[in-house]
C-alpha cells in the first residue's frame, strides 16, 4: 500500500517540477521518501532543496547516495549537475550533465546544457580562466565584437 502511494507523491512530484512548482515538489518528494526510499525521489528532493533551501551540501550528498544506488540512470547525472552548477563547481556540474547524457537522451539535461552555453576559450591560456589578463581583456574584446 505504502509503495502505491510512494509513486504516486513521486509522479505528482515530477509533475510540481516539470511546472516549476520547486515547493510543491519539495513537500511532495519529502513524503515519497518517509514512506519509502526511492532513488528518484531521493535525486528530486536534492536538487529542490538546493534550489528552495540553498542548502548545497546537504543536497549534493543526497544526490550522491541516488547516483550510487542507480548509476545508469540519467536523472540522477541531470539533478547532481544542476545542483554543482548552482553551487558554483561549474567544471563538475558541466562534465556530469555530459557524462548522464551517455545513459540516455534526457531533455533537461540538454536544456540546462544548451542554458549553460559554450565558452570562448580565454586569451591567454596558459593562465588561469579568472585571472584579470584573462577576464578584462576577454571582457572588453567581447563588447567591441572582436571576439
Amino acid at each position: 500500500m505504502y509503495h502505491d502511494e510512494a509513486q504516486q507523491l513521486v509522479a505528482k512530484g515530477l509533475e510540481a517540477l516539470a511546472n516549476e512548482h520547486e515547493y510543491l515538489a519539495l513537500t511532495l518528494f519529502e513524503q515519497a521518501i518517509r514512506m519509502e526510499w526511492n532513488p528518484v525521489a531521493c535525486s528530486c528532493l536534492a536538487f529542490c532543496r538546493a534550489k528552495v533551501k540553498g542548502n548545497f551540501p546537504e543536497a549534493i550528498l543526497l544526490a550522491r547516495k541516488a547516483l550510487d544506488s542507480e548509476p545508469n540512470n540519467p536523472i540522477h547525472y541531470c539533478n547532481l549537475g544542476k545542483i554543482l552548477v548552482m553551487a558554483g563547481e561549474m567544471v563538475e556540474g558541466i562534465g556530469l550533465l555530459r557524462q548522464g547524457l551517455r545513459y540516455g537522451e534526457n531533455l533537461d539535461i540538454i536544456r540546462e546544457l544548451e542554458r549553460l552555453g559554450i565558452r570562448k576559450p580565454p586569451i591567454f591560456k596558459n593562465l588561469p580562466r579568472k585571472h584579470p589578463l584573462n577576464k578584462y581583456p576577454g571582457y572588453l574584446l567581447s563588447r567591441l565584437w572582436f571576439r
